[in-house]
């Protein structure tokens, strides 16, 4: 079962407001208040708060007698009860019960009061999950951004949760699939969703106040709506299914006008048979109101197929040495954990000031041709992420096939970046391998990081690589 059971007794008052429970004597003066980060002191070092900061009134109050009782969600990683204290800093409680999702406490002394991590190491780097929701009534989307693996923020967005009663918030709003995840972030940072470059809401992660609903509301179409989270282009669509269509359709050799309730492919039939027909399907001795159609137009000729026409394109020749400027990240975007270790590297050469494009990944189906063939223009040097399976020749349009042969055949820096542990890496076809073989060479100068655990090294050894020389190349 989820939540917890809680008894009142006939003397008791529960006061209920944003996931917050406190209980006591009837006639107690005790109550709180959500509060602010900047109406509080500053937090421990390296403490993240995972409830909501919560301001105890009346302050300095004490009930030693009888103490009031506190039920507090929680997010994943929650770990200390941090209370105020009147010097202006935060001390620790040890009288708390945690279960899933939630943290009981007993007070008999009133003050600021937050649960968090305990503080011991840099401050944790949480997983980042959006989800989206959509009004089919009036074509607006929305997204919320929570903690991945979270039972209190899941609850939170329930159908029968307040979010979702709220008119200001998700009230009509249908959840859609799939869930994004953003990567990992610490609490403070800031996340960006936009859609097409008009619609834009930077927001910023404040774990104490998790769940977050975008104000901001994006455009759908078609049963699905798009947005650019952290530079990745993700498409929410609706999860329910669609009207079934009727399931008999009934034609005839020449067309008459009549009402319908079904439908059946029956080839070309005379009125009379037709009649016959429907009256058979229906099992009733009634009159029928039929709609008889023409049969149906015959498909499109086939056209020249995208992906072999983009396979078929190449990229064009590099201009000259002084205008190529970019380092231009190369991986496979087959996989999402890659693809934000990736895209982290990338956000942290960019803070080094290192010029390096990436191409917008969408897991939708999309091709990057028109992308990636800007970015080779203009390249200076290749990153190859190396997994296993980079290299590989699929057929599908540029690839890192396609992009390792462009920068061999022009000569641009290659700087690989090893991922798996063998190297070159082998994917499992046999052109991909001799290439790899060829080109990523064994005694290459190469960055390490199999684990995928070290980004910060990473992006700092490719930043001193073209600081050092890359960039005069």
């Amino acid at each position: 079962a989820h939540g917890l059971a809680v008894t009142l007794g006939p003397r008791d008052f529960a006061q209920i407001r944003g996931g917050v429970v406190m209980i006591t004597r009837r006639h107690s003066r005790a109550r709180f208040e959500t509060a602010d980060l900047q109406e509080c002191p500053k937090l421990p070092a390296n403490v993240c708060p995972f409830s909501p900061i919560l301001k105890l009134l009346p302050h300095d109050a004490r009930f030693d007698e009888e103490p009031v009782i506190l039920i507090i969600r929680v997010c994943t990683g929650a770990q200390v009860v941090w209370r105020s204290t009147s010097n202006g800093n935060w001390e620790s409680l040890q009288d708390v019960e945690f279960y899933l999702g939630h943290a009981v406490l007993r007070l008999n002394h009133f003050c600021n009061l937050f649960v968090g991590s305990n503080g011991a190491s840099s401050p944790e780097r949480k997983g980042i999950l959006v989800r989206g929701f959509m009004d089919g009534t009036t074509r607006r989307g929305k997204c919320a951004v929570l903690h991945a693996n979270c039972s209190s923020c899941t609850e939170q967005l329930e159908s029968t949760s307040d979010y979702r009663a709220d008119p200001e918030v998700l009230k009509g709003f249908d959840e859609c699939g799939p869930s994004f995840c953003a990567g990992l972030y610490s609490h403070g940072d800031r996340l960006t969703i936009a859609q097409a470059h008009h619609y834009h809401q930077d927001t910023a992660l404040n774990f104490n106040r998790f769940p977050l609903v975008t104000s901001r509301c994006f455009q759908t179409e078609q049963f699905q709506f798009e947005v650019d989270i952290a530079d990745t282009v993700h498409a929410f669509r609706a999860t329910q299914s669609l009207p079934v269509g009727p399931e008999n359709v009934y034609t005839a050799e020449e067309p008459h006008i009549f009402l319908s309730t079904g439908e059946l492919e029956a080839g070309r039939l005379p009125i009379a048979e037709l009649l016959q027909r429907a009256h058979a399907d229906s099992g009733k001795d009634a009159e029928l109101l039929l709609q008889v159609v023409p049969p149906p137009p015959p498909p499109p000729l086939p056209q020249e197929d995208e992906h072999r026409s983009e396979v078929l394109a190449q990229p064009p020749p590099p201009p000259p040495v002084a205008k190529r400027t970019n380092m231009m990240v190369s991986g496979r975007f087959n996989d999402q954990q890659k693809m934000n270790y990736m895209r982290h590297v990338k956000e942290l050469l960019q803070e080094r000031s290192v010029p390096v494009d990436m191409v917008k990944a969408n897991f939708a189906s999309a091709t990057f041709g028109d992308q990636t063939a800007q970015l080779l223009y203009k390249a200076k040097a290749l990153l190859p992420f190396c997994t296993w399976d980079y290299g590989a020749k699929t057929g599908i349009g540029y690839e890192t096939y396609i992009e390792l042969e462009y920068a061999h055949q022009k000569g641009l820096a290659i700087l690989p970046i090893q991922l798996c542990h063998e190297f070159p890496p082998c994917p499992t076809d046999e052109e991909g391998r001799v290439q790899n073989a060829l080109v990523l060479k064994s005694d290459l100068v190469r960055i390490i990081d199999k684990d995928m655990s070290d980004p910060k090294r990473v992006a700092q050894e490719i930043c001193d690589a073209w600081f050092g020389a890359i960039q005069y190349m």
